[in-house]
């Protein structure tokens, strides 16, 4: 049996009710037993992240992703497609640059123009949808912060 670092398929996630394995692409899951816990590398995301030798994205305090094509020098913020301009992380993959915050998904190749990644179908309703709706209700005033 390979590795399960070699292995297709598998996926471990690291939630609030502890560490989470599929095996099967993420379709089902179970609970890790504690000597099979992988170890979870932690990104700040607040600082730079070298996309390329003239590309780096970082998230700043107030949640706006930045882009800078001077190594950090200078850089304005670089949130045009996303519906809540709000971030919480950043990442560079082989796919292009792929950022998250509570509005969604979002994939860019220049780290300028964003495209909303779509993990659920339009017509499913339920938590994902639910999840949605409150936080375009909190970033727009519509439900307090304290609620």
């Amino acid at each position: 049996m390979p590795d399960q670092k070699e292995r297709t398929f598998v996926i471990h996630a690291k939630t609030d009710r502890g560490v989470i394995l599929s095996r099967d692409g993420g379709m089902s899951w179970r609970t890790v037993q504690e000597s099979d816990k992988p170890e979870f590398n932690s990104h700040n995301f607040k600082e730079w992240l070298n996309v390329s030798d003239h590309l780096a994205l970082r998230v700043n305090d107030s949640g706006e992703l930045l882009r800078s094509t001077d190594g950090g020098k200078t850089s304005s913020p670089c949130m045009n497609g996303w519906h809540i301009p709000r971030a919480s992380s950043v990442f560079a993959t082989p796919w292009g640059v792929l950022a998250s915050g509570p509005g969604g998904c979002y994939r860019s190749t220049d780290g300028e123009k964003w495209t909303e990644l779509k993990l659920w179908r339009d017509q499913e309703t339920g938590a994902a949808d639910f999840l949605h709706a409150y936080w375009m209700g909190r970033y727009y005033g519509f439900i307090a912060k304290n609620e």
